[in-house]
């Protein structure tokens, strides 16, 4: 009787032991996921050259370490190419990094949460981007993808359902971008890096 409760002393010892064990492994494992949120301790606002660890140039190897990747895909692009795309998760956002000669080309993102400093984001509709002046567009296929002179590396790509039955041309100005519907939102933004000239 007093041998059987030694045993069974043991054993419950043996299995908090384990218990612990196990809980202190999910704690390291958690915590190393939160250290690659691609956050970067930085601003989380959509900037003209990146957000967290997220830069253009930045190597595939350098997001790695700092993202968790979930995808490593070959996808069209936003001007209809194929493209090495990485799915990373920068806070609750999904982003998607195009890659040429394994460093970052291209960043996008649908999720309404991320903004720049003005508020502008996906979800963001034509009206405010047109309180901008000298806003101008592209079409690029069946879909208009306007450019800020206050964000010249970024890039609003608005709803394909609401301008492909619209007759534009390659270029879309401001007095042509009135002509849409102004409840027409951004679906995509994409960070290019700034190429306009002032």
């Amino acid at each position: 009787m007093i041998e059987s409760h030694g045993v069974r002393a043991r054993a419950l010892v043996l299995a908090l032991l384990t218990c612990l064990a196990c809980g202190h492994a999910d704690r390291a494992q958690a915590a190393a996921t939160h250290e690659r949120t691609c956050s970067n301790g930085t601003s989380l606002m959509l900037s003209d050259s990146g957000i967290g660890a997220l830069r253009l140039g930045a190597s595939v190897d350098a997001i790695r370490e700092q993202c968790v990747v979930f995808r490593d895909t070959v996808e069209l692009s936003a001007v209809g190419m194929k493209q090495r795309v990485l799915h990373t998760q920068l806070g609750p956002a999904m982003m998607y990094v195009e890659i040429v000669n394994s460093r970052v080309s291209r960043i996008s993102t649908t999720s309404p949460v991320l903004l720049t400093e003005d508020g502008l984001g996906a979800g963001s509709s034509l009206e405010s981007l047109l309180q901008t002046p000298n806003i101008v567009g592209t079409l690029v296929n069946n879909s208009v993808v306007v450019r800020m002179p206050n964000h010249c590396g970024l890039s609003f790509q608005l709803d394909s359902n609401a301008t492909r039955s619209v007759k534009l041309s390659s270029t879309v100005y401001e007095r042509a971008l009135r002509k849409l519907p102004l409840s027409t939102k951004v679906e995509r933004v994409h960070i290019v890096g700034c190429t306009m000239k002032h």
